[in-house]
Parts: C-alpha cells; structure tokens; sequence
C-alpha cells in the first residue's frame, strides 16, 4: 500500500528524520513506526533484527588481517 502525504510540517519532518538516524532506520520505517504507535497497531509480523546493520559496512584493514590469518595453514600443525 502506498501513500502521498503532503505539506509535511518542518517540525514533524525533522522529528521523523532524527528517529530514523538515531535508530538507524529508513526514514520510511521510522514513519511507518510512527504512524503502527500513532494508530495503536502491533508489531508487523515481518522482522527486521538486522536493519541496524545495513549500510553501515565501513572497511577495517585490521579485521581483514586477522580474517587472512586464520585461513593460513600451518604445515607444521599437521604432522
């Protein structure tokens, strides 16, 4: 289901838009939270546990290395 609203209030705008940031959150799942709170709806059946992780991915030289380093094979190990 899709809606058009319209003449948004800047208060309202910047409200919404800080939740979905500081829940790391779409801005459209932040509104359609705060429109399932407003109505008094319950929890979707879909979950969405790891919707904090999305595009929060930032590379890190430090991780990798330690990731290479438990794929070498020690031969010694295995004699």
């Amino acid at each position: 289901m899709q809606y058009t609203i319209r003449d948004i209030p800047k208060d309202i705008d910047r409200a919404l838009r800080k939740m979905a940031r500081d829940e790391g959150k779409s801005l459209n799942c932040a509104i359609i939270d705060a429109l399932r709170k407003a109505a008094g709806v319950g929890a979707s059946a879909q979950h969405h546990d790891l919707d904090w992780a999305i595009g929060r991915w930032t590379a890190n030289p430090g991780f990798d290395a330690a990731m290479a380093e438990q794929d070498r094979v020690n031969p010694e190990d295995w004699q």
